[in-house]
Formats: C-alpha cells, sequence, structure tokens
C-alpha cells in the first residue's frame, strides 16, 4: 500500500539522521526500495507541504522538536540539521 510508504519514510525521515542524509544526497536511490507513487516521490523530494497534505499526510506529522520538517529555505525535508 503506498500511502502506508509514505508514512513509513516520514516517520524514518524524522527518527534517522543517516537516512535523511542518504535521501538528501541521493533521493532517487534512498526511496528505490518504498513502494511510493510518482506523485508521492515528487512530493516528498520537493518538500511540498501541501502537495503531502493532499497525499493524506497530516500536517503534524512533519513536524518534530518543535521546529518544522521542512526547511524554511528551499521546503525540502531533507535538509541536514533540521529538526535537530
Amino acid at each position: 500500500m503506498s500511502q502506508q510508504s509514505l508514512a513509513q519514510v516520514i516517520e524514518r525521515l524524522s527518527t534517522d539522521e543517516a537516512f535523511r542524509a542518504a535521501v538528501q544526497r541521493d533521493p532517487t536511490t534512498a526511496l528505490q526500495g518504498y513502494d511510493l507513487t510518482t506523485e508521492e516521490r515528487a512530493a516528498l523530494i520537493s518538500g511540498d507541504a501541501d502537495r503531502l497534505e493532499a497525499l493524506g499526510v497530516d500536517a503534524r506529522v512533519t513536524k518534530f522538536g518543535g521546529t518544522s520538517f521542512f526547511d524554511s529555505e528551499n521546503a525540502s525535508p531533507f535538509a541536514s540539521g533540521t529538526g535537530q
């Protein structure tokens, strides 16, 4: 199920610093083991919170540690140091 895979990726991004770094370096390779639709993959890579929310991701899920999951400079969840 694709939505379950999307939730797994977001959970892992929020808890696994090495995975975040891998996705930041090469999102295509890092995400290839997940059953994501093209739209989900594009939303994750772009960090577009509105697109993710439209795909069923609760906006609260993209926040942790009191900061937004998305980097303020480029709106990407893959920027180093977010949420740390």
